[in-house]
């Protein structure tokens, strides 16, 4: 399950919930993501606090989504990362290149990157 609120004019937080696997719901993802980048948001933060379990091809889902929005010069966050995601993120060095933060508040204030 994935829950879309929009907080403030072009700025979108998205929880995913339970498993990112690579399957039907790393797709709805993806294509939320999608949706807010055609219709004009700025930063899309994910909320990864429920996400319990997530797998190398979910780690692609989230480059993808990354790229959709920085080809249009909007960005994408990630907050509360578990210890798996966080690791993964680590090992790859996409830290570095995808801004991610203890909180999804964290995530909201921080200046703009894009």
């Amino acid at each position: 399950m994935i829950m879309v609120n929009v907080l403030e004019e072009k700025v979108a937080l998205i929880t995913p919930e339970g498993k990112l696997m690579g399957g039907p719901e790393t797709a709805t993802l993806c294509q939320e993501v999608e949706k807010l980048d055609r219709a004009g948001y700025r930063r899309v933060v994910l909320d990864l606090s429920r996400v319990r379990w997530a797998n190398s091809t979910a780690i692609g889902a989230l480059i993808k989504c990354f790229l959709t929005l920085q080809d249009h010069g909007a960005e994408l966050r990630l907050a509360c990362l578990s210890e798996r995601v966080r690791h993964y993120m680590s090992i790859t060095k996409l830290s570095r290149v995808i801004p991610t933060f203890e909180s999804v508040d964290e995530a909201l204030r921080s200046p703009s990157t894009a």
